[in-house]
C-alpha cells in the first residue's frame, strides 16, 4: 500500500512522524517490536519522544513500515531524516552560509 505524504511537514517532530506512520499502517508497538527484536516499550519511547533510536534500530523500524507501505526502506530513511531536529537545525544553519557563498 503506497501512502501519500500528507503529513510530511517541516514542523513535524520525529516522534509525531513515527506515530503517524505506525497509525496509518495500523502497526502496533508489539508488532514492530516482534519484527525488529526491539522491546515494545522501546518503540513506545521513540513514539512518545522520550528517546531517539540509534541508527541501526531506526533502520529496522523503518524496514517494517516500508514493508507495510510497499516502499523501499531508503525512501523512508530520507523522509524520516527530515523530521530529526538535528537535520532541521542543519538546514537552517546552511541557509545562512548559502546566502553568503552563492557559488557553493
Amino acid at each position: 500500500m503506497v501512502v501519500p505524504l500528507p503529513f510530511f511537514r517541516d514542523n513535524m517532530t520525529f516522534a509525531k512522524y513515527l506515530k503517524a506512520k505506525l497509525t496509518i499502517n495500523k502497526l502496533s508497538y508489539a508488532a514492530v517490536g516482534k519484527r525488529t527484536g526491539l522491546h515494545p516499550q522501546s518503540i513506545r519511547s521513540f513514539v512518545e519522544g522520550e528517546y531517539k533510536p540509534r541508527l541501526a534500530n531506526l533502520i529496522m523500524v523503518l524496514e517494517v513500515i516500508a514493508e507495510a507501505e510497499g516502499r523501499c526502506p531508503r525512501e523512508l530513511i530520507f523522509e524520516c531524516l527530515m523530521h530529526l531536529d538535528e537535520v532541521q537545525y542543519a538546514v537552517k544553519r546552511s541557509k545562512k552560509w548559502i546566502k553568503k557563498e552563492p557559488n557553493r
